[in-house]
């Protein structure tokens, strides 16, 4: 921390915060505590540039710790804060995010930001069971299958990357089914869509150096494999 400090490295001194709420978080299960650190590391992105993507995290972490602890308003707040700082523009109503403003954010960073999102109002949706906020967790399950899909089109085979997947193709399943909502056809597609990306992705990591082979090649390679093992 010192050495972070001393030598001006605020990058540095930002994640180092952000790993000590993960500690004060899942090894003392002390939330207030996780989020003392990420008002530290807030405190630095609101004067250093912190890349985008980290300051929505961060502000989306906060707003997650605060809806366990029973503060949802203030959850709500930050969760708007955080996309007014993204887009540049009034945000009242959530819903309003969109595919069009990922085209150029299509990292696994931003689609865990939006299953945070999700998470957030879907623990609230099923505490309150008020619809709007069932609504507004839908939307951003579903918005982040969208953006997984683009961004796994362009992606190599990741294990967490799977897991973060089922992830949100659960918690989007779930609401389909709480919430009463048309159109299954159109949400069994996505998911399909999303599941034979992962598999193939999946495939290619384990058999890569087979897909440049000549089909002749891999039929006498099967041959042989056939033969020795009889």
């Amino acid at each position: 921390m010192r050495e972070s400090i001393s030598y001006g490295n605020y990058y540095n001194e930002m994640l180092l915060y952000t790993e000590f709420c993960k500690y004060w978080l899942f090894s003392e299960n002390d939330l207030s505590k996780a989020i003392d650190y990420l008002d530290k590391a807030l405190g630095i992105g609101s004067e250093n540039d912190i890349r985008e993507v980290n300051l929505l995290n961060i502000f989306l972490k906060k707003a997650d710790l605060l809806q366990q602890l029973g503060d949802f308003p203030q959850a709500e707040n930050l969760v708007k804060k955080a996309f007014v700082l993204m887009l540049e523009e009034d945000m009242e109503d959530l819903t309003v995010v969109n595919t069009a403003d990922f085209k150029e954010r299509n990292s696994v960073y931003y689609i865990n930001a939006l299953k945070e999102v999700a998470n957030i109002y879907r623990n609230q949706f099923l505490l309150t069971n008020e619809r709007e906020f069932g609504d507004i967790s839908y939307h951003f399950y579903d918005l982040a299958v969208h953006v997984f899909q683009d961004y796994y089109q362009k992606g190599a085979y990741n294990p967490y990357l799977k897991m973060t997947a089922s992830q949100i193709h659960e918690g989007l399943t779930e609401l389909y089914i709480e919430l009463d909502k048309p159109d299954i056809d159109s949400l069994l597609v996505r998911l399909e869509n999303n599941s034979s990306q992962l598999i193939w992705r999946e495939f290619e990591s384990k058999y890569q150096h087979y897909l440049s082979v000549p089909d002749s090649l891999l039929l006498r390679h099967n041959m042989l494999r056939s033969e020795l093992a009889t």
